[in-house]
């Protein structure tokens, strides 16, 4: 378990377990064009620090994540978070 938050400036840096904390300021679901097929749940997450990331949750995790709501902060806990979260809104 991380010691303390990891901002979000910081992420790319850090290799270990991450628990970063942020408010929730957008939240939609991207489906696919031809079926409608829900394929991911995407949000942008902004710390403290004003830095923004967007998330991308895969389908098989849009039922542990659904309940995040817009304008709520919370604490995220991985240590999965992927090499392309780097690109800086």
């Amino acid at each position: 378990m991380p010691t303390s938050l990891t901002p979000i400036r910081d992420i790319c840096t850090t290799t270990n377990t991450l628990e970063v904390r942020a408010k929730i300021t957008r939240k939609w679901y991207s489906r696919h064009l031809k079926t409608d097929a829900l394929m991911s749940m995407d949000i942008i997450l902004l710390d403290e620090n004003d830095d923004h990331i967007h998330a991308t949750i895969p389908i098989y995790l849009v039922d542990d994540f659904e309940h995040l709501t817009e304008s709520k902060a919370t604490t995220f806990r991985t240590s999965k978070w992927k090499e392309n979260i780097c690109k800086r809104l």
